[in-house]
């Protein structure tokens, strides 16, 4: 179940980020060359107002949402390849300790099967 939220947050980040790829070919574009195209005093103006909006839109939430995204899914890769490691390490002992553990254990059932016929 972890694995599709995993790769749901993934694909969701990804499309987003193609998105804002998106938004800032079309600044890089035509906007700024639209702006460019008018008086300078109007397109500062314009530039102002594209600035102050820009920070309460759904783009920017979006843009510190990829960023965290992003985070969470490097930071959760690098945990997941290391939890591997450290897995197949701890798989080894624990199989080793297990094989002891299966021996105390068949003895200790020996013995007590032992002194079970000897009390009888």
């Amino acid at each position: 179940m972890l694995h599709f939220w995993f790769q749901t947050l993934a694909g969701a980040t990804t499309i987003y980020c193609w998105l804002v790829a998106g938004v800032f070919l079309a600044f890089s574009d035509f906007v700024m060359k639209s702006l460019g195209a008018i008086p300078a005093a109007q397109g500062i103006t314009a530039m102002r107002s594209i600035n102050i909006l820009v920070f309460r839109s759904v783009f920017m939430v979006g843009l510190f949402a990829i960023c965290a995204s992003s985070i969470f899914l490097i930071g959760y890769t690098y945990i997941t390849a290391a939890a591997q490691t450290l897995w197949a390490r701890y798989l080894g002992r624990w199989v080793w300790w297990n094989h002891i553990r299966t021996v105390g254990a068949a003895t200790s059932a020996a013995m007590l099967t032992y002194a079970t016929f000897q009390l009888t």
